[in-house]
C-alpha cells in the first residue's frame, strides 16, 4: 500500500468518525431533554368574523382550534384583537377564555356609525403546563476511615414543585475499587425521577516505604447510571494505584439527577387578514 493511499484512507476514516461523534452528541441531547407526550398545544386562528352592532358596540368574534400532547393541560386563552377601520382608526381590545374554549368575543366601543371594518390582526396565547426535563448535581465528600453513617433527607421541608431534592447519604467501602453509595430523595407531585449518573473521586494512600515515601493519589470513576426507582449503586475505581496494596483514604461523590416537573408556560399564534 502506497503511503499516498494510507494517507487517503486515514483521511477518510477521521471523517467518518467526527460523523459518527456528531450523531452521538445529537441523539445523546435528543434524549437528554425529549419527555414523550410533552410540549405546547398547537394553536390555528380559523377565523374572524365581524358580528356588527350590538347597541352602542361593534362585537367581533376570534375563533381557533387547539390540539395538544397528551401529558399537557391548557389552563386558559388570552385573546388579543386589532382592527383597522376606514379612515385611519384602530382599535384594539383583549378577552380571556377558558381552558376548553375555541372562541371569544372582543367587543369595541366609540365607533362611528358608517365604520367599515377593513384589516384584522389577531393573538391567540394559550397558558398551558407541561413537563420539562432538567436535571440537578449534588457533590459530598466523605472520609472512608469511619463506619459512620451520615444523615439523610430531613422531613417537614418544603419541596419545591419544579425539582427535587436530592441528598447523598453514604458511601462505604466494598473493597479497593469499589465503592457503595446511598442517596435519598424527596419530590412535590408531578416530579419524576428518570435517572441517576452517579461517579467519585477516590484518594487512595499507597503503600509506603521508609526509604521512599508517596504521596496520596486521586483516581477518578466512569459515571455509572441509576434508574429512578434506585436510591443506591455503586462508584468502581478501574486503576486504583499499586492496586490491592493502596488504601481509600477519601470520597468525593457526584450524583446527577435526571428528571421532569410540570412547568407552566405561554405562546402566541398570530393570524392577520382583511374583514
Amino acid at each position: 500500500m502506497t503511503n499516498k493511499t494510507m494517507k487517503t484512507q486515514l483521511r477518510w476514516l477521521a471523517r467518518l468518525w467526527l460523523v459518527l461523534l456528531a450523531a452521538c452528541v445529537m441523539i445523546a441531547e435528543a434524549g437528554a431533554w425529549d419527555v414523550r407526550g410533552a410540549g405546547p398545544p398547537t394553536v390555528t386562528i380559523t377565523q374572524v368574523l365581524d358580528l356588527g352592532d350590538t347597541g352602542a358596540q361593534r362585537r367581533f368574534r376570534v375563533e381557533w382550534t387547539a390540539q395538544k400532547p397528551q401529558l399537557t393541560t391548557i389552563s386558559k386563552f388570552g385573546v388579543n384583537l386589532e382592527v383597522k377601520f376606514n379612515g385611519g382608526l384602530t382599535k384594539t381590545g383583549a378577552a380571556n377564555a377558558g381552558a376548553s374554549a375555541t372562541s371569544a368575543i372582543i367587543t369595541f366601543s366609540g365607533l362611528p356609525a358608517n365604520a367599515n371594518a377593513q384589516e384584522f390582526k389577531a393573538t391567540v396565547s394559550p397558558t398551558f403546563t407541561t413537563p420539562e426535563s432538567g436535571s440537578t448535581t449534588v457533590t459530598r465528600e466523605f472520609n472512608l476511615d469511619t463506619d459512620a453513617i451520615q444523615g439523610g433527607v430531613g422531613s417537614g421541608l418544603q419541596l419545591p414543585p419544579d425539582r427535587p431534592i436530592v441528598q447523598i447519604a453514604s458511601a462505604s467501602t466494598i473493597d479497593v475499587t469499589r465503592f457503595e453509595v446511598k442517596w435519598n430523595v424527596q419530590a412535590a407531585q408531578g416530579v419524576v425521577i428518570e435517572r441517576f449518573g452517579l461517579s467519585g473521586e477516590v484518594t487512595y494512600q499507597p503503600k509506603q516505604s521508609r526509604d521512599n515515601p508517596v504521596p496520596p493519589v486521586t483516581k477518578q470513576s466512569p459515571v455509572s447510571i441509576a434508574l429512578g426507582s434506585q436510591r443506591k449503586g455503586s462508584v468502581v475505581i478501574q486503576d486504583p494505584p499499586s492496586g490491592a496494596s493502596a488504601k481509600p483514604l477519601r470520597i468525593k461523590v457526584t450524583l446527577v439527577t435526571g428528571f421532569n416537573a410540570p412547568v407552566e408556560r405561554t405562546i402566541q399564534t398570530t393570524k392577520s387578514g382583511r374583514l
